[in-house]
C-alpha cells in the first residue's frame, strides 16, 4: 500500500509517498527506512523501486521529491541545489 504524503521543510512543501507493509496494522512498530534519491531523482522513480520492495518485507519506506524538483515546492523548478536538499533543518 502506497499514500502521497506532503511535510513542510524550510517553509515549503515537500511531496513524497509513504509506503506501508502489507497487513500494515496502525498499533504495531515498525522499522521504517528514507530513500534519498540521486541527483534530479523523484519520489517515485528508481527509489520507489527499493521502498516498495523493502515495504513488502515489514518496512515502513518513504520517499520524497527534493525541493525545487517533482511536485515539491520551490522555485526556480529543477534548480540544482545540495545545500537546500537537507531537509533536516
Amino acid at each position: 500500500m502506497e499514500e502521497k504524503v506532503t511535510f513542510i521543510s524550510e517553509g515549503q512543501e515537500i511531496t513524497g509517498l509513504f509506503f506501508y507493509p502489507e497487513n500494515y496494522q496502525k498499533d504495531l512498530k515498525y522499522p521504517a527506512l528514507v530513500f534519498d534519491g540521486p541527483t534530479t531523482g523523484l519520489k517515485d522513480q528508481v527509489v520507489a523501486v527499493y521502498a516498495r520492495k523493502l515495504s513488502g518485507n515489514g518496512f515502513l519506506s518513504l520517499t520524497f521529491d527534493h525541493r525545487f524538483y517533482g511536485e515539491s515546492q520551490g522555485e526556480p523548478s529543477q534548480f540544482e541545489s545540495p545545500e537546500n536538499k537537507d531537509t533536516s533543518r
